[in-house]
């Protein structure tokens, strides 16, 4: 009976640690995850099929740590940006002088597994393309009420010889001083192997946070 009198501060600790690891292993599914894409990636950018005969465990990926593994890239080296209808979240990275890389990921809301994320990958062909601000219809409808409707909002995209090659996305302050700027005024070139050794530094650092026992 004494030992469970002081059961209360190793319960605590033993939560703790459960935490830590729990959010471990997020870290490390959603960086394999990124991993084996960024692989596909490659790939196809140097016209090879991309085909794994090995089956990969554990390769959920987990939107908190999104943010985490991207957390090392300044705002000269990626655009982040949602989509102005729906919840798609895009990351773009200029890899060469004329190739975009456009990493999405959106919520599975179907998963009873609460932050996981789909993430994919496509590449932008560009030779003239311009960041712009302007305007988009949205369509919305309400179940509850059965109405819908119609309603202009600001935007932002990517145009190629004046035509959207990305998603309208939400406006900001960020995005609104990007106007009619050329793409390669506004991000530098990280190519794959850059973007994967960035993801991998950051996955390290986290990863060496989480396993210390305090």
């Amino acid at each position: 009976m004494e030992k469970l009198l002081d059961l209360e501060q190793e319960i605590k600790r033993d939560q703790e640690e459960a935490k830590r690891a729990k959010e471990l292993y997020q870290l490390l599914s959603s960086y394999n995850a990124y991993s084996i894409l960024l692989m596909k990636a490659n790939k196809e950018y140097n016209g090879e099929k991309a085909c794994f005969k090995q089956y990969y465990f554990d390769s959920d990926c987990y939107k908190k740590q999104i943010a985490d593994l991207f957390g090392l890239f300044k705002t000269d080296e990626y655009i982040i940006a949602k989509e102005l209808s729906g919840n798609n979240k895009d990351m773009l990275f200029l890899i060469d002088q004329d190739t975009l890389l456009k990493l999405t990921s959106f919520d599975i809301t179907n998963s009873n597994i609460a932050g996981l994320s789909y993430i994919g990958y496509d590449f932008l062909k560009i030779n003239n393309c311009k960041a712009r601000v302007y305007n988009q219809s949205v369509y919305h409808r309400d179940p509850y009420y059965c109405e819908a409707y119609y309603e202009d909002k600001d935007a932002f995209g990517l145009f190629n010889n004046d035509r959207l090659v990305t998603p309208s996305y939400a406006l900001n302050s960020q995005f609104r001083s990007y106007d009619n700027m050329d793409i390669r005024d506004i991000l530098k070139i990280q190519s794959l192997d850059k973007i994967y050794e960035k993801i991998t530094e950051a996955k390290n650092t986290k990863a060496k946070k989480l396993v210390l026992t305090k």
